[in-house]
Order: structure tokens, then C-alpha cells, then sequence
């Protein structure tokens, strides 16, 4: 018996568990929703955990005892996952958070007889959950194995409805948290101990899409037209006061700045700063430079990657910024 099992079998069926997620998730009438994705969900997930052990040469199996005539067991839900962040590669630092999403969803699993009287509760904080379940599993994914899912079908769940979509952060502004049920009050005792790594879309994402009719066109973020011979797309103006609102002063302080309270490397150098935004400058959701010139401004987006990083992982930037420093300087001498 081969106590490694075949990771390319593995994931190969956990990744058809996951597709079944979305399929059975995003069909418009479908009894026991919930109940039947979470099932599919944690099986996905689970099969991954035994592929990244299985590729990385470690047992996944329990061990047996001897003389036992019971069948060899995997390895448990969560004794695979701690084992597994060893080979989680840069996702290895946000895997606290994957994993305390996770425990609710298993709770649910594990519970489900008991929330046979679903209510919007409940409904809004398993949608958030999943989401966030199925983007870490997607993430990993192709990571670890090369495999891109979303090339076989979409990630989000249920982007159109009849109804207005479920928004997590709207829903629970109306109700008081008193009386939140008991599932909820964990969700967000978690949610706000998370808050403060940066690394709270690992616990729960919120994913919303809105289809409006071309005649009410106003304040639409954006616009898209269906006509075979139409290519235009309209967008509407980003206010970079409120998606790109820091300069680098505001994140990293300065002589008479404190650092942001959200950034966890509170003795960040200037050089330091430069060497990890050097590359994130070129993708806009972190980094905003005008035209006219000016000073580079930062989303919140940064200080979240910038709070993912070890002290290994900044010296690494360091080191490959001093040689980029040094190859430009060879180039002009």
C-alpha cells in the first residue's frame, strides 16, 4: 500500500468536488443548498490537503495498529491542514486565517442537522465563508500544483440572482448583535481578532455583481454593452482619495509621524520600503503614480501584503533591489 497516496489523483478530485461547489451552489432552484455545497466544500478541501502531503513525500494515512483489521484512514481534517502549511509556499502566512475560516465551515458540516431551520443569518455568513474558501483554494492551488481552475469555470458564487445579492457587511449593520445567533457571534469575535493581521479576506470575502438596464447608467462602476458590434466599455472615475489615500510617510511614519496602526513592521526603513513596493508599483490595485508626476500613493491593499511578509521575506527584497540597483549602475558606467 502506498501510504503517500497519488497527489495527481487527489487533486484531481478535489478539484471536480469543487466544481461540483459551484455548480450545485449557482443553480437557481435547488433545495438543501447549503447543506449539500458545505459537504462538497470541505471534501475539496481535504483532498487538497492529502495531494500537497502526497506531493511533498508525507504520510497520509493514520497510523495503524497492529494486528487491526480496521481499514487505514487518512489523516483527520485538520491534522492534514497543520501539517499541509509546511508546503502552503507564500500563503504559508496568512494559513492561521484560512484555518480559522475553515473551522466554522466544518462546524456547519459537522452541525448540520441541527440548522435545518435556515434563517438570512446563517445564509449570509456561510456565503461569506464559502467565498473566502473557495479563493484560498484556488489560490493554493495554483501555487502549489500549476493548476488554474478558473480557466474551467468561474470562482464566484452565485453572481446572478432574481433577488438582491447577499451583502455581508449591509446585512448585519441592521441587527443588533444581540441578536446575532450564536454561529454569527463567533464569526465576528474571529473576524475582529483577524482585522488586525491584514489578512481578514482569508476568513470571509464578500463578492457582489449588479446587472443594471443601460437607461440607468448613472452611478454604474461599470458598463458593458452586449452588442456584437459594440467594443466600448465605459468606467467610471476612481476616487483616489479613498482607493489609493498613502503616501509613503502615511505607511512607514516619519520624524514626526508614528507608522500606520495597521502596519505590523513598525520599524520599517525608507530602503526597505522601496525594496518591497519596487515591484508592486506596477500593478495599479497597489500603487497610483500621475501622469503629471508627483509622489507614488498606496492603497490599503500594501500595507496588507507589505503585514504578509516575514522578516526573511523583506531581506529577500532587500537583497534582490540592492542587485537591481547594482545592474543599473553597471549599465550606465
Amino acid at each position: 500500500m502506498r501510504l503517500y497516496g497519488s497527489y495527481t489523483k487527489l487533486i484531481a478530485n478535489s478539484k471536480q468536488a469543487m466544481i461540483a461547489v459551484l455548480e450545485i451552489y449557482n443553480k437557481p432552484n435547488f433545495d438543501h443548498r447549503e447543506q449539500t455545497v458545505v459537504m462538497l466544500l470541505v471534501n475539496a478541501w481535504e483532498l487538497l490537503l492529502l495531494a500537497i502531503l502526497s506531493k511533498n513525500k508525507q504520510k497520509i494515512y493514520q497510523t495503524k495498529k497492529r494486528d487491526s483489521k480496521t481499514k487505514h484512514k487518512t489523516l483527520s481534517f485538520f491534522t492534514a491542514y497543520d501539517q499541509a502549511t509546511n508546503f502552503f509556499l507564500n500563503y504559508k502566512k496568512c494559513a492561521e486565517e484560512m484555518r480559522k475560516g475553515l473551522e466554522k465551515i466544518v462546524e456547519y458540516r459537522n452541525n448540520v442537522v441541527h440548522y435545518y431551520n435556515e434563517n438570512d443569518q446563517l445564509l449570509h455568513a456561510l456565503f461569506a465563508l464559502f467565498q473566502a474558501a473557495i479563493k484560498n483554494y484556488v489560490d493554493l492551488v495554483y501555487k502549489i500544483f500549476k493548476i488554474d481552475i478558473t480557466k474551467e469555470i468561474n470562482i464566484v458564487l452565485l453572481p446572478l440572482s432574481f433577488n438582491k445579492q447577499p451583502d455581508f457587511v449591509e446585512f448585519f449593520q441592521n441587527i443588533s448583535t444581540d441578536k446575532h445567533i450564536p454561529f454569527v457571534k463567533d464569526l465576528f469575535i474571529q473576524l475582529k481578532e483577524i482585522e488586525q493581521t491584514g489578512q481578514n479576506d482569508r476568513f470571509i470575502t464578500q463578492c457582489t455583481v449588479k446587472i443594471e438596464s443601460k437607461n440607468n447608467i448613472k452611478y454604474a462602476d461599470c458598463v458593458a454593452s452586449y452588442d456584437k458590434n459594440s467594443k466600448a466599455v465605459a468606467i467610471k472615475e476612481v476616487d483616489l482619495d479613498k482607493s489609493h489615500p498613502f503616501f509613503q510617510k502615511d505607511i512607514i511614519g516619519s520624524k514626526n509621524t508614528h507608522p500606520h496602526k495597521k502596519l505590523k513592521h513598525k520599524k520599517l526603513t525608507s530602503y526597505k520600503f522601496q525594496a518591497i513596493v519596487i515591484e508592486l508599483k506596477k500593478e495599479r490595485k497597489y500603487c497610483w503614480i500621475s501622469d503629471k508626476g508627483g509622489s507614488p500613493r498606496y492603497s490599503v491593499e500594501t500595507i496588507n501584503y507589505i503585514n504578509s511578509l516575514s522578516k526573511e521575506d523583506i531581506e529577500k527584497h532587500v537583497i534582490k533591489y540592492k542587485a537591481m540597483q547594482a545592474d543599473k549602475r553597471r549599465k550606465k558606467s
